[in-house]
């Protein structure tokens, strides 16, 4: 009789056992489905956002560029920003982070460098010690949650991580948050932020690999790496800047800031700049007898391709992606790599050389040559100490 009721127990275990995976099952079934319409959604939404503006813009260039008509595009464009800032805050996408693939394009960059003091806690709230933590604005909460846990696990993956109470102001800083930028959470520098070690849990934070609506952005077939719109964009922006449309030109780059990157312009840039790097050394190879290096003209590829563009929309694009790829929000083998190809194509020659050159902005509004010259100031402080640590060395 006890050798029965034991086993009655057991199936009852097996069948309990069942039905629960039966049920992770179809909720996982089922969560996939809400996530491919949430997809389906977004994809039609801005598509028709763009279909929209394509055609209002399209009649704005047929009527003799009326300002009624640019007002018009401008509302779609609006509407289609805060639609997607709004998914974004939602999710937390949009922002650079240590496995995402598609960052918006104005956090692809460093920011503003900025040291967070971490203070780590013990028993009755005694300060154990002062992490400092050099980072810039464009730098992800998540980012720095795990520089403090590989900190204070003195650099040793454990079996299961420990989790990290953060607290700035006695405001808890949750996991929840951990896929959102300095800069959107407002973090000064020198802030003070508390660290409590708590129990060595597993916790299902924005950078594990489970599917969540935070990922949406991010799939394969998202429509915010559709990239495709980005040329229309650089085409409606030098338009606008040409009749002085100045609130349509904000508007175009509004949206350019949200969206990823167009990875064939930033393909386009490191081929270049590798093809170049290629050439210089093969020259430099063959005149050994010169002991000056040969120097970049003010009129090469590198700087035709990517400096004197005609367009000016096109220009500044391209300068900040040229700024990316050197100073990246998160370091990779392409930056370094880009990094090398960019100085040995003559990339010091050919920024000083702009300068000086006449062609360099010419048809470009003042707002739009400011934000460039800008872009291009940091460029030239990056070669400039490339240079000066050349020759240290």
């Amino acid at each position: 009789k006890q050798w029965y009721q034991r086993r009655v127990r057991e199936m009852e275990f097996t069948e309990a056992e069942s039905n629960m995976n039966d049920l992770v099952s179809e909720y996982q079934q089922y969560q996939d489905a809400t996530v491919t319409n949430q997809f389906v959604r977004h994809n039609e939404f801005i598509k028709t956002c763009f279909t929209k503006a394509r055609q209002c813009f399209y009649q704005y260039e047929v009527q003799q560029y009326p300002k009624l008509l640019a007002r018009q595009t401008i509302r779609i464009l609006h509407v289609l920003r805060e639609y997607v800032v709004d998914n974004m805050d939602k999710s937390g996408t949009g922002v650079v982070q240590e496995g995402m693939t598609t960052p918006s394009h104005e956090r692809s960059w460093q920011g503003i460098p900025v040291i967070i003091i971490a203070q780590l806690l013990g028993p009755h709230d005694k300060v154990l010690e002062n992490i400092e933590v050099l980072t810039h604005t464009n730098e992800t909460l998540g980012t720095i949650r795990r520089n403090l846990v590989a900190h204070i696990c003195k650099n040793e993956v454990p079996p299961t991580p420990p989790h990290l109470q953060l607290k700035v102001n006695n405001e808890e800083l949750a996991p929840s948050l951990d896929r959102k930028a300095l800069i959107q959470l407002d973090l000064k520098d020198r802030q003070v932020l508390t660290v409590r070690v708590m129990t060595s849990l597993h916790i299902n934070s924005p950078s594990s690999s489970s599917t969540s609506s935070a990922d949406l952005f991010n799939s394969p077939c998202s429509p915010i790496k559709q990239t495709k719109y980005i040329p229309w964009l650089l085409y409606v922006s030098d338009v606008a800047m040409h009749h002085t449309q100045i609130d349509l030109c904000d508007a175009v780059t509004a949206i350019l800031n949200i969206f990823p990157t167009d990875m064939e312009i930033e393909q386009d840039i490191t081929e270049l700049a590798a093809t170049q790097a290629k050439e210089m050394a093969k020259s430099n190879n063959e005149d050994t007898q010169s002991e000056n290096p040969v120097p970049a003209t003010t009129d090469s590829s590198l700087s035709t391709a990517i400096f004197l563009d005609s367009n000016c929309g096109g220009v500044r694009y391209k300068l900040e992606i040229v700024y990316a790829l050197l100073m990246p929000a998160v370091p990779s083998a392409k930056s370094v790599k880009f990094r090398t190809d960019f100085i040995l194509a003559g990339g010091v020659e050919t920024v000083l050389s702009l300068l000086q050159n006449e062609k360099f902005l010419c048809g470009a509004d003042k707002q739009t040559k400011e934000s460039c010259l800008h872009i291009f100031a940091k460029i030239t402080k990056f070669v400039l100490t490339t240079l000066c640590y050349g020759y240290s060395g």
